[in-house]
């Protein structure tokens, strides 16, 4: 339901980049969502997880901003320890984690096409961000728990930029 209302915002607003939308539902919607929790006796774990979810996913589809995504993620860290997920609850967490970052390292693998920074300042913005969010990712302890074997970011970022300067110098050395 809520990957709805941001749609609905995002066509309602009409903002040309997805990316600058500040990632506010609006009143009504926010209503609607409150209601929903409440009749659905939902904890602050819940409406965090599935807020983090929706964002989440959204962005995989629509670049939102990485804002608007480290709120949901600080949430989401505020509540953890207040709470004891479930195992499906752990699970859907894993799972978003795991399509999350993987599409940040895809960015990152892509980095002179994905951030082009010889053209202007955004492209190192963008870069900047992705790697900020990821560095939040690995520090949760949400992420700890759900990802217990998961190398460290260093590790991660290093392996992703030799590949992706491997593909690089591949097709720069073909055509």
């Amino acid at each position: 339901m809520i990957r709805l209302f941001i749609h609905n915002e995002l066509k309602r607003l009409n903002v040309e980049k997805s990316c600058e939308w500040t990632g506010e539902l609006s009143r009504e919607a926010e209503t609607i969502l409150h209601q929903h929790c409440i009749q659905g006796d939902m904890s602050d774990f819940q409406i965090a997880l599935s807020r983090w979810i929706a964002y989440s996913k959204t962005h995989l589809d629509k670049e939102l901003s990485y804002e608007s995504l480290m709120q949901k993620l600080e949430r989401l860290d505020k509540v953890w320890n207040l709470s004891s997920p479930s195992r499906e609850e752990s699970e859907i967490l894993k799972e978003s984690f795991d399509l999350f970052v993987n599409h940040c390292f895809n960015l990152i693998l892509n980095i002179r096409e994905t951030f082009p920074i010889t053209e202007n300042r955004i492209g190192l913005q963008k870069l900047e961000s992705v790697l900020r969010i990821l560095n939040k990712i690995f520090k949760l302890n949400a992420f700890k728990y759900c990802l217990p074997f998961q190398n460290s970011l260093i590790h991660e970022l290093v392996n992703v930029i030799r590949n992706g300067s491997a593909e690089w110098i591949e097709k720069a050395s073909s055509t």
